[in-house]
């Protein structure tokens, strides 16, 4: 690896003590998406990083990239200097064999290579090489090798379809994009369209001429209007949900969906407390029809979950769904102490579950204007238990964002995104 490139990875792309100047290394400097993820990046280094990349690897694997080696570093030029480790291994292989470009396919060659103890011995000289030019991408891949697994990345359920401006004091409704932009600044995050609910769906768990009404703004929503752009939002905010839920069911361990706005909803009007769609019983009554057994909903925002236990008690759901809302007991800073004696009992009642859906909410910080009874660092460990425990009992999480009002005179929301940082972060450490 050059020492421009180099420089570029280590630095994150902005100018240092040493004085080199990203800006010259490449003329596209904004909105570049990563080869490997996909993500929209506006990083400089995925200009200079994709002409090396294009520059090594055989053509054909440009076109088709290996699924396998593509999840490997999702968040940003890492993704690219795995494309050059294994574009290099590619190139040389095909040296030794004298093979057309156009064959053999590289995942089967791959998926060949791995399972070959000759082909591995001498793939371990190979790797050798590319982890002293490209650094950390070849220990990546040699774990690959070893069989050890890919380092993941948390699946986040996103799409700008989620996001509108509420027309009210609550950020929910915007939140998303900026939660979403300080995860993918920090974190190994995999962006996945969610599936908007349908009116069927949403009808299981409400009223169906409630559904109709607040989808064609001709009855309020939770944020006391009729706004469009928050009617269209709906399907994708619970979607994210669903989504999420029915991703880890299928593969395990945990998924993010960035929404807000749920557990006061009840089964009918009127749509209350900044919810319209509860997407938590929208999610668990789909589930339910799909199969699932046992549905846990872990409800840590600073309020309870009213409008859950309503919908529970009119779809007869006590039986099947394990609801926990800490709001309905936790208010003030005092119980903290017993809130933490507490949740690992909570978290063991989860046991059978085949999912959890988690809400972990930023607004029981004590400096919430909506809140007030935990610090960050008390959110924070409160996270952190919650996806040991999960992980221990190997209960895959689909969790969201729940409450934070914390705001500033500008209307951003920087201590609301450091709580759900740290959430991410929590998950990442248990789960990536």
């Amino acid at each position: 690896m050059s020492d421009e490139i180099r420089h570029l990875r280590d630095c994150n792309g902005e100018p240092c003590e040493c004085g080199a100047d990203p800006a010259r290394f490449t003329t596209r400097l904004t909105e570049e998406r990563c080869p490997v993820c996909g993500q929209r990046l506006p990083v400089p280094k995925i200009g200079l990083l994709r002409s090396e990349y294009e520059r090594l690897a055989p053509a054909h694997y440009r076109r088709e990239p290996d699924e396998r080696v593509r999840v490997l570093h999702p968040n940003g030029a890492e993704c690219v200097i795995e494309y050059l480790v294994y574009g290099r291994l590619v190139e040389a292989e095909k040296q030794r064999r004298g093979m057309a470009a156009r064959e053999p396919s590289l995942s089967q060659w791959f998926e060949g290579l791995l399972a070959d103890a000759s082909e591995r011995r001498r793939l371990d000289r190979v790797v050798a090489a590319a982890r002293q030019s490209e650094g950390d991408a070849g220990a990546t891949l040699a774990k690959v090798k070893e069989g050890r697994g890919m380092s993941k990345s948390v699946p986040v359920f996103y799409t700008p379809k989620m996001v509108a401006d509420s027309e009210s004091y609550s950020p929910s409704s915007a939140k998303p994009a900026q939660v979403v932009a300080s995860w993918q600044r920090q974190f190994a995050i995999t962006i996945i369209e969610p599936v908007p609910v349908t009116i069927d769906e949403f009808a299981r768990a409400h009223d169906a001429e409630f559904v109709r009404a607040v989808l064609a703004g001709e009855c309020a929503n939770g944020f006391g209007n009729r706004s469009p752009a928050i009617a269209r939002s709906l399907p994708y905010t619970s979607g994210a949900m669903l989504s999420a839920a029915r991703h880890v069911l299928a593969s395990g361990g945990a998924a993010a969906a960035p929404c807000s706005g749920f557990h006061h909803a009840g089964y009918g009007p009127p749509a209350t407390g900044f919810c319209t769609f509860n997407g938590l019983m929208v999610t668990a009554l789909a589930l339910k029809h799909e199969g699932a057994r046992r549905v846990g909903i872990l409800d840590l925002d600073m309020h309870y979950g009213d409008g859950t236990d309503e919908i529970i008690r009119k779809c007869e759901a006590h039986s099947w769904v394990r609801h926990f809302t800490g709001g309905a007991k936790f208010t003030e800073p005092e119980q903290a102490a017993e809130f933490f004696e507490q949740l690992p009992d909570v978290l063991a009642s989860m046991a059978g579950c085949d999912i959890c859906l988690f809400q972990a909410g930023a607004d029981p910080h004590v400096d919430d204007p909506q809140g007030g009874w935990l610090t960050t660092e008390e959110l924070r460990r409160r996270d952190a238990m919650v996806f040991d425990a999960l992980h221990r009992l190997k209960i895959p999480v689909a969790w969201n964002l729940a409450g934070g009002y914390q705001m500033e005179p500008d209307g951003s929301i920087p201590k609301v995104l450091e709580i759900h940082d740290n959430t991410m972060r929590e998950c990442v450490r248990v789960y990536a």
